[in-house]
Parts: C-alpha cells; sequence; structure tokens
C-alpha cells in the first residue's frame, strides 16, 4: 500500500490562522449545513430545570394523590393506601423517573455553554476544538455509568474538560439531535462533509479524532496528518471506550480482545501515521504527538492524572488528558499577545 501521507518535512502551519473565526462561521452558514437554533443559556437552564422539577413531581405523585384526598378517605383505608403509594415511590422511581432525570441531570450540565455552534464561535476567545468519529461510536460514548449515578458519560467526560479551553464542535449524527452528547452539534449533508472538514481542521486549536477503520474515518485520518502540525492532533483509541463504563473485572477481562483489535488498527493505518503507533494501548487513553510526529501516550510521566480526575473520571477514560491540555492550551496562550 503505497502510502497516501506527504513527507514529514512539509510545513504546516503551527496555530490557525488569524482569520479562524470568520472562516468556521463561513463554513457552518454554507450549504447543507444546519445547526440547532440558538437559545439563551438562562432558558436552557430553566428548562432542564423544569424537566427535572416535573420528573420529581411524577415520582411522588402516587403519595400526593393520598395525602390530597386524606380529609375524603376512611380511618381504616388510609394506611393502606398511604403504604401502597409509599411503595410506589421507589418503584416508580426505578422503572421511569430514574433514566430520565439522569439524562436531564446531564443535559443540564453538558447545555450550560449553550447549544448552537454558531454562537459559541462568535463569542469564543479561541479557536474550537473539533470532534470527529464515527456516527456509532455514539453509541458507546453516550452510555450512562451504573455504578456512579450521576457521573458523566464517556463524551461528556472528554468535553465537559476540553470546553474550558474552547467550544468543541462536532458533526451530528443523520436526522439526530444529539446536542445532549457533549459536543455542540451541527449537521452536513452526505454531498458536503469532507469540504466542511477542510474548511474547520486548519481553523481549529485542536482536533480530536476517535481511531477506526470506516472509509469516512480513512479519509479524515490521511487528512488530519497530512494537514496538521502533530500538537494539534489528539487521537481517542476506540477500544478503550467500549468497555470504560463496565465495572473493572470485565475491563481487566477483554484487555487481550481490545489489544488485538487495536493492533489490527495499526497494521491497517501504518502507511498514514509517519511514526508507528503504540501497538499495546491497555493502559493508554489518548496519544498525543511530538513534533516529529513520535506518538506520546497519556496518561503518561510528562502527562500524568491529576487527583482530581479520581473523582471527576472514576473509570480513568481521559486520565491524562488535563495534564495535556494545560500544557498545550495555557503555554500556548502565554505566547500570544
Amino acid at each position: 500500500m503505497a502510502s497516501l501521507v506527504p513527507t514529514i518535512t512539509l510545513a504546516r502551519p503551527a496555530d490557525p490562522p488569524q482569520d479562524w473565526r470568520e472562516r468556521i462561521l463561513a463554513a457552518l452558514a454554507s450549504e447543507g449545513v444546519t445547526e440547532p437554533p440558538y437559545v439563551p443559556v438562562w432558558r436552557l437552564l430553566l428548562i432542564n430545570g423544569a424537566k427535572v422539577a416535573g420528573l420529581t413531581y411524577l415520582n411522588f405523585l402516587p403519595l400526593f394523590i393520598v395525602l390530597l384526598l386524606a380529609p375524603y378517605i376512611s380511618e381504616r383505608v388510609f394506611p393502606v393506601l398511604l403504604l401502597a403509594s409509599l411503595l410506589c415511590v421507589p418503584l416508580v422511581f426505578l422503572t421511569y423517573t430514574s433514566k430520565r432525570l439522569r439524562i436531564a441531570g446531564r443535559t443540564s450540565r453538558v447545555e450550560w455553554r449553550g447549544r448552537n455552534p454558531t454562537h459559541a464561535v462568535m463569542t469564543a476567545q479561541h479557536p474550537p476544538i473539533f470532534y470527529l468519529r464515527a456516527f456509532s461510536f455514539d453509541d458507546l460514548a453516550a452510555v450512562m455509568p451504573l455504578k456512579h449515578w450521576i457521573a458523566p458519560t464517556a463524551e461528556m467526560t472528554l468535553i465537559l474538560r476540553m470546553r474550558r479551553y474552547a467550544p468543541v464542535l462536532a458533526i451530528a449524527k443523520p436526522n439526530k439531535n444529539d446536542s445532549a452528547l457533549g459536543a455542540l452539534r451541527f449537521h452536513v449533508t452526505d454531498a458536503r462533509w469532507e469540504e466542511v472538514v477542510k474548511a474547520i481542521v486548519p481553523c481549529s486549536r485542536l482536533v480530536v479524532w476517535v481511531t477506526g477503520s470506516t472509509r469516512g474515518l480513512n479519509w479524515e485520518i490521511e487528512h488530519l496528518v497530512s494537514s496538521l502540525a502533530p500538537h494539534r492532533l489528539l487521537l481517542w483509541p476506540h477500544v478503550n471506550v467500549e468497555t470504560a463504563n463496565t465495572f473493572r473485572r470485565d475491563w481487566l477481562a477483554t484487555a487481550g480482545r481490545r489489544n488485538a483489535e487495536w493492533q489490527q488498527f495499526v497494521d491497517a493505518h501504518i502507511d498514514v501515521f509517519p511514526k508507528p503507533l503504540p501497538r499495546d494501548v491497555s493502559d493508554i487513553r489518548l496519544i498525543a504527538f511530538d513534533a516529529d510526529w513520535t506518538p506520546i501516550p497519556i496518561p503518561s510521566a510528562r502527562y500524568a492524572a491529576w487527583r482530581s480526575d479520581a473523582y471527576t473520571d472514576p473509570k480513568g477514560t481521559v486520565a491524562g488528558l488535563h495534564a495535556f491540555l494545560d500544557e498545550t492550551f495555557r503555554a500556548r496562550d502565554a505566547r500570544t499577545p
């Protein structure tokens, strides 16, 4: 297989262009691109808060009804109805309101910065981060952890860290409204998605690419490696997210299968990356690149996990990302006049 990547001596811009904002806004306003309408953040928070309040009220509705009708119920029947309504509270919670409360709570947390990409770019202080992945990956990254009731999903964990530095944009799955997953999503027609990616990639301060081997992903990574400076690309190995929300014993039991799948990916893309990727990702959550395209595993001695990660990312889904972002963006922002 002939290499499709230019030699690594080819100059690539170290930073997005000065007119990054205008170019991204033009791409988002171009033909074939649609996005959620702009809604003020206060209204989104009010809507999500009303959902949480409504679901909470619904959960206790049987009890409220019994207490409301207490004056009209005989003393002999009232204790029976009261006990039955009390038993209904956990039953309704487990069968109906639990999952919906979790979704409403996570949606409120994600939409704290809004849901409209154009507004986010217009008000951003820095160029955005572009999140690229196969649409099927959303099903894995959106799994709600069972052990930690209010813990974020895998994508939320990634996005909540990155959006401290810049808004995170992503292409939405066709015919899906996925704004609550984490990234600020917009829809693009099949005929236009390559042109839109080509327009946004050079204007992004960082591109996060979830590994995979679909036709679209293969085109994306060849384009990214050939056009981006190494420090502006971050890989998220998909094989380590598949079981990020399961119990620890399952994680260890599938380590061999995950590494075998990863090695197939490495072999299939051996001519794409200027330097070989690590073949064992058992302890790797993300992969950054040095100036000469040498892969840098995350976490590592250079990008160690922070103590706070034990509370915000108990499964270690993106362990070490805090340190990478802090070094990459804070140092670069400090040099910006």
